[in-house]
């Protein structure tokens, strides 16, 4: 396994080693003069054999959209490229050659990738073999991964390779005009250039990205960085920036915070710096979600890698969406910024799971808060809601020209896939004790929190008795589970119980033709991103909480 070993002297005591292995981020911050240039040019002449070098703040112009260069050329740029950036004037100085660092080159690159792809499967084709095919096309294909990423990354264009080898742009909400990406706007290309040189460095590379927030907003910079590091786990990443939300963007990242740097005549020699490790707290000031955010912010449960926040983030575009570990958190955050009248500007909204809420609670976080409850157990249900199953799985089978199945085969497939998994979830005995005895501790803490005693109560000094009827409490949840079971009742098991850890989803995931649910729940956020029908479908299953989120769904000034 690729591993790093960054020894940075220091202005006193020992050198810092900070070990980095595949998949680790390590951030550097610091304000202009901390030496954050010079660490980087450090960091790559250290690890020439197998670093990259990304000048995300330098010129990234082009006037073509073309592999612009011979095999021949690019190698020549690419070793005078290495020999340049392991100068100590690298930090500095800029030649007519760095025209090519970021932008030609990265486009040259982009297109060569994408190409032989293209040859690959189509060899793979011409042996029949046409799941290897499939299975080339979906991991590798680099325009359908950049154009994901940039949904998620409030970036509004789409780009495709035409048939001539020209990467070509259009805006989402433009209608069908194309355009070279020559034409992209400053952060626009910045975004493509970034992503580009990302998606298609070698496995193994130490990816050193220098100040990538240059030409973009943090709304933009941040989502981006963040898909970028999911998708390429086999790197490992070292980021300047002077964007201090970032790291807490990604709290698994390590970061070094620059004080200062001593020189030794013309070079930097030690640097005055800090390591903070994941989980460490930092100051106050720089730690706080509203900061860079747009001054919309919807609160939800979860973590940035689950199925919430792209969910949310397609369905809310146009606000920031903060995951909290839990409904604690979004509570506490949300109440935060409302009795703050210092930060007014921030409208703070929160969505949270049903957890067999009481009606008068869901009511009382609506009105007093804005804190809206799902009408349904998790956000698992909306993936998995009938109507949304059945408008996916059609929608598949659309694409096939002409259809191999007509209306009623579609509808007994999808009847088919429901009655497995609930065939297949009746038989976890494990997993529906578990969530049974989970309802029921759920039910006991909300009869307490009806019947615990008033403070006026206690002072009379007369006793307490509070009787929790839990074995009544589960055998009703068992009478319950078992007849929606018996009745064959899949959509309120899905929508009424926490179902993300019992067989139900990967089984119908299976009988629909996917290959497991992460493959069908990636099918249905594309088809949000693509589909408009299936994008209002999921807004209508918010219940009433939609109205008021949609509010907020607005441009910012």
């Amino acid at each position: 396994m690729t591993s790093f070993e960054f020894k940075i002297d220091r202005a006193s005591d020992d050198p810092l080693i900070v070990p980095a292995d595949l998949g680790d981020i390590l951030f550097v911050l610091g304000a202009n003069g901390t030496g954050k240039s010079s660490l980087m040019q450090r960091l790559y002449r250290d690890n020439a054999s197998n670093a990259q070098w990304i000048y995300a703040h330098r010129p990234n112009w082009f006037t073509s959209n073309s592999s612009s260069f011979s095999p021949d050329e690019k190698k020549f740029i690419e070793q005078t490229l290495q020999s340049m950036n392991l100068s100590e004037s690298a930090r500095y100085k800029f030649t007519n050659l760095d025209l090519h660092r970021l932008p030609n080159l990265g486009i040259n690159n982009f297109i060569d990738y994408q190409t032989t792809l293209h040859q690959v499967v189509f060899e793979t084709v011409g042996n029949r073999d046409f799941e290897k095919a499939v299975e080339h096309y979906e991991q590798d294909n680099l325009i359908e991964i950049i154009n994901e990423i940039f949904q998620f990354s409030n970036i509004n264009i789409k780009i495709r390779l035409t048939t001539k080898r020209e990467i070509v742009a259009k805006a989402k909400n433009g209608g069908d005009s194309e355009y070279s990406v020559a034409e992209l706007s400053d952060g626009e290309r910045n975004a493509l250039l970034i992503a580009a040189e990302v998606l298609t460095a070698k496995e193994g590379t130490l990816l050193l990205i220098d100040e990538p927030e240059r030409h973009l907003h943090r709304s933009i910079i941040s989502p981006l960085l963040t898909n970028l590091f999911s998708k390429r786990r086999d790197c490992t990443f070292v980021i300047s920036t002077h964007e201090v939300m970032l790291p807490l963007d990604n709290p698994e990242s390590k970061t070094l915070l620059l004080r200062g740097c001593t020189y030794t005549e013309s070079s930097v020699s030690a640097w005055d710096l800090d390591l903070m490790l994941p989980g460490t707290q930092i100051d106050d000031e720089i730690k706080k979600d509203i900061l860079g955010a747009r001054r919309k912010i919807l609160f939800i449960e979860g973590q940035e890698t689950s199925l919430d926040k792209p969910l949310y983030s397609l369905l809310f575009p146009n606000v920031s969406v903060i995951p909290k570990s839990g409904c604690g958190e979004v509570e506490k955050a949300v109440k935060g910024i409302q009795s703050s009248q210092d930060i007014a500007w921030v409208e703070a909204f929160g969505i949270i799971d049903k957890d067999n809420r009481s009606d008068e609670d869901i009511q009382k976080l609506e009105s007093e808060h804005r804190i809206y409850v799902l009408p349904f157990s998790s956000v698992e249900s909306i993936y998995y809601h009938p109507d949304v199953i059945e408008l996916a799985y059609k929608k598949h089978w659309d694409n096939y020209e002409p259809s191999p199945l007509n209306e009623d085969d579609k509808n007994q497939r999808i009847k088919k896939a429901k009655e497995e998994a609930i065939k297949a979830f009746s038989s976890q005995y494990d997993a529906k004790k578990k969530i049974i005895n989970e309802r029921a501790y759920r039910k006991i803490l909300q009869k307490y929190s009806q019947e615990k005693p008033i403070k006026e109560v206690i002072n009379t000094k007369a006793p307490v008795d509070i009787h929790f009827p839990t074995s009544l409490i589960i055998e009703e949840e068992i009478q319950r589970l078992d007849e929606l079971i018996t009745q064959k009742d899949f959509r309120e098991i899905v929508l009424e119980y926490p179902v993300k850890k019992t067989s139900i989803l990967h089984t119908i995931s299976k009988e629909l033709g996917f290959a497991d649910q992460k493959m069908y729940q990636k099918y249905v956020k594309t088809l949000l991103m693509k589909d408009v029908e299936a994008l209002h479908l999921v807004k209508s299953l918010l219940g009433p909480l939609i109205v008021a989120i949609e509010e907020l769904d607005t441009d910012e000034e």
